[in-house]
């Protein structure tokens, strides 16, 4: 939804979506659009071969076991590093990222690495055996100049140094 949001305004997107009943609405959703990259990968800390959970949930699908749903499936999937993934596709800085990454939101965000995001939207849901990342998130972002402001589970960030 966010992704075909911004598809309608103009921007160019880059979707990262693992999970093979996801990627598949994804496809489908932003069929229309031009400037729309999708990328059947996860985002993470490394770029490598990692397992993924996939959830009788489609909704809870992730590299750590799911909160709901059970387990249907494990898959072996490719993950990637941001700045690896802007590095290999030319990409010198992000202006909007939209992280949502089923309990990883802290690996997806290290793995930005040098590459310059101008704002940032992290779901902070208490995914991670229950716990909810946002002050260690929030706390690497401080600490990279960005500007913070929390909405519910939302964290949101704007680079100011």
């Amino acid at each position: 939804g966010f992704a075909k949001a911004a598809l309608m305004e103009g921007c160019k997107v880059h979707v990262f979506e693992p999970d093979v009943d996801n990627f598949e609405c994804a496809k489908r959703n932003t069929a229309v659009y031009s400037g729309v990259t999708l990328n059947r990968i996860g985002l993470y800390d490394q770029t490598t071969t990692l397992l993924f959970n996939v959830s009788n949930n489609p909704v809870e699908s992730s590299i750590l076991p799911p909160d709901t749903g059970g387990v249907k499936a494990v898959l072996k999937i490719q993950v990637s590093r941001i700045d690896d993934y802007c590095a290999q596709h030319k990409i010198t800085e992000i202006d909007f990222l939209k992280v949502e990454a089923e309990g990883v939101e802290v690996e997806v965000i290290n793995g930005i690495g040098n590459v310059v995001v101008n704002k940032v939207a992290v779901d902070c849901s208490p995914e991670r055996q229950g716990e909810s990342p946002f002050d260690e998130i929030e706390s690497t972002l401080m600490g990279r100049g960005y500007q913070t402001m929390r909405r519910g589970w939302i964290l949101f960030a704007r680079l100011i140094s």
